[in-house]
């Protein structure tokens, strides 16, 4: 994607979509596979893109592993009880820490150390980012974990550099139909070229259901329930019931299909 910014944005976009439903979702299935053999497991997600600010996205993304790091780490260090500096300094040291457990490669101790940084900078200047409206902030949480994904994304430093730079630099040279046809795939892209002779029209189409996906994903990242709020509702209205149904049908008939987690590799 060199020069391209909005192919850039729409990769780091699709990506933290992507690794937000793959960790959700199986850690839902570990709550309820815990459920079926009488094991309460704590919830580790609480709609985290919703946070307002960088502390608030931490008290909902992988809230097992930040208490875990919290109890044992953090805490052990002197948490916060020797000043703001040597608090900075624990937050730091814990966030290289949870880098370092999601695999043994700088990238991930970067990611680690941005968010550390970004947490860091957040306790400093609290009393002034709070007065700030929620949208604002939100939106600037939002940015920021985007951006972060990147040292996920690439196993490389560097590549993530190249990334940010064409991210903020890059210019815009209109739809890139290659990303576009990598939603369909290609058996659908073979069918639908046989059927319509007509390549535009299928990059067209391309580029609705790209636009259409990522659409949907963002309004269920921001505006429906979490899951756990769902599932502690006394009643279903019967439009969910409907939606659970077709979900559980949709499952039951790729059963045969091999996915593998993503968030698993970490």
């Amino acid at each position: 994607f060199d020069r391209d910014t909005v192919g850039t944005l729409l990769v780091m976009v699709a990506y933290t979509i992507q690794i937000y439903f793959d960790f959700s979702g199986y850690s839902d299935m570990a709550i309820g596979l815990g459920k079926m053999f009488g094991i309460d497991i704590p919830i580790n997600f609480d709609s985290p893109y919703k946070a307002v600010n960088i502390g608030d996205f931490w008290k909902r993304w992988h809230i097992s592993m930040t208490k875990f790091f919290t109890q044992y780490v953090y805490i052990p260090l002197g948490g916060s009880r020797k000043g703001m500096w040597r608090t900075c300094l624990n937050v730091l040291i814990v966030f290289a820490l949870s880098g370092l457990w999601h695999g043994a490669a700088w990238n991930f101790v970067l990611w680690g150390l941005m968010h550390g940084i970004a947490l860091v900078l957040y306790r400093l200047f609290k009393k002034w980012v709070d007065k700030v409206p929620k949208l604002l902030t939100g939106l600037a949480t939002f940015g920021f974990v985007n951006i972060a994904w990147l040292m996920f994304r690439v196993d490389v430093p560097g590549r993530a550099k190249r990334m940010a730079e064409c991210l903020f630099t890059g210019g815009f040279t209109g739809n890139n139909t290659d990303l576009y046809g990598a939603f369909l795939g290609d058996s659908p892209r073979l069918l639908l070229e046989n059927m319509m002779y007509n390549s535009q029209s299928l990059e067209r189409l391309a580029v609705i259901v790209t636009w259409l996906g990522f659409a949907v994903a963002l309004l269920v990242i921001f505006l429906a329930p979490s899951s756990h709020r769902i599932a502690n509702r006394k009643e279903v209205l019967r439009w969910e019931g409907i939606v659970w149904a077709v979900m559980a049908f949709l499952c039951c008939i790729s059963f045969t299909n091999v996915s593998t987690f993503l968030y698993f590799n970490f």
